[in-house]
């Protein structure tokens, strides 16, 4: 039986075109967790292992806004999760035949959008917008201190990527380099899932691609898929590219699309670790409905420390329109923030 997790807390700043708002957040990047996990073997070739991963969440970046949802300019205070289930399942692990786990965890596709080797997902996490959603959103030339109820959020579709619920999963060995999973969910939908992954010479490469068939789990999607692909140097430099897709049962309904590419610098600047550098860009389509668009542009830098510790510091800068000719002032967070592992 082992216990880890980590505490992720920061500095963040928003602006919303009229209001700015310091307030002190938990990363919803990667949320402040802690894990159990037990490890058995049955026999030789068949291990047992069992997984209880909570989340640790108050004032959630995802949820902060320098306006409230009245629509007025009084600043609204983020969500407090207390505690959440991430994972809660059991896995049978057979060195032959893959691996089958079940209860709430990671559906096959998920995390297939995110092969991401810049060492700084705590504040450019590369193509997810986890961080500002909750920014209630200004029309273009409005009077001061009026605001709409309209969120980032409310306009992102994070096409493709999986999640976690209660599940039944299967993942195959890896054979050169690939595998594959496949999953049915509680909620009657089904995902799958390949990944792959090798170097050659001082390339590292790993992608994948997956989707989730949604027509009996909802009454407004009828498939989301996508993925995404990482290449890394031993030089330090390293690219990112993401697709996402999701078809909607209504005729009338366009496809939502993402699209996103990140490059990235890891430096060895100072003795302690690692300094990586990300960049990333990002354009959402069709969210919520035909014509919604947001883009948004992201930088910042990331500290590794062998302590156990990471520093992080960073910038977004997001850009939002729908059809009808409705447009946003931009909006802007600013994060300073610590990752603490245990």
């Amino acid at each position: 039986v082992t216990l880890s997790g980590h505490f992720n807390k920061m500095l963040m700043w928003m602006d919303s075109g009229d209001a700015s708002r310091l307030t002190i957040a938990g990363n919803h990047n990667s949320e402040t967790r802690a894990r159990i996990v037990v490890k058995g073997k049955i026999n030789e070739a068949l291990s047992v292992g069992a997984v209880s991963e909570f989340g640790m969440e108050s004032n959630i970046s995802s949820s902060v806004s320098p306006a409230n949802t009245a629509g007025t300019g009084n600043p609204e205070v983020g969500n407090d999760n207390q505690f959440n289930q991430r994972h809660t399942y059991v896995k049978f692990d057979h060195k032959q035949f893959g691996s089958v786990r079940l209860g709430q965890t990671s559906e096959a596709n998920d995390g297939i959008s995110e092969f991401n080797m810049t060492g700084a997902t705590d504040v450019v996490y590369g193509g997810n917008i986890l961080i500002g959603t909750g920014i209630n959103l200004q029309r273009t030339n409005a009077a001061p201190g009026v605001f709409t109820t309209t969120t980032l959020g409310s306009l992102w579709e994070n096409a493709g990527e999986g999640g976690r619920t209660d599940t039944v999963r299967y993942d195959t060995p890896t054979v050169g380099g690939f595998t594959a999973a496949v999953s049915y969910q509680g909620d009657q939908s089904s995902s799958a899932a390949i990944r792959w992954g090798g170097k050659f010479g001082a390339f590292k490469v790993e992608a994948g691609y997956g989707g989730t068939n949604e027509s009996a789990a909802s009454t407004t999607q009828e498939l989301t898929h996508g993925g995404s692909v990482a290449v890394g140097h031993d030089s330090g430099f390293n690219l990112r590219a993401k697709y996402g897709q999701t078809e909607f049962k209504a005729a009338t309904r366009d496809e939502a699309e993402l699209w996103s590419f990140g490059a990235g610098y890891k430096a060895k600047l100072i003795s302690a670790g690692s300094t990586n550098f990300a960049i990333d860009y990002m354009i959402i389509e069709n969210a919520s409905a035909n014509g919604d668009e947001v883009v948004m542009y992201n930088i910042g830098v990331e500290q590794e420390t062998d302590a156990g510790v990471k520093f992080y510091l960073g910038y977004q800068l997001f850009q939002a329109e729908q059809a009808g000719n409705v447009d946003y002032e931009d909006a802007s967070t600013i994060l300073a923030g610590t990752k603490v592992f245990f």
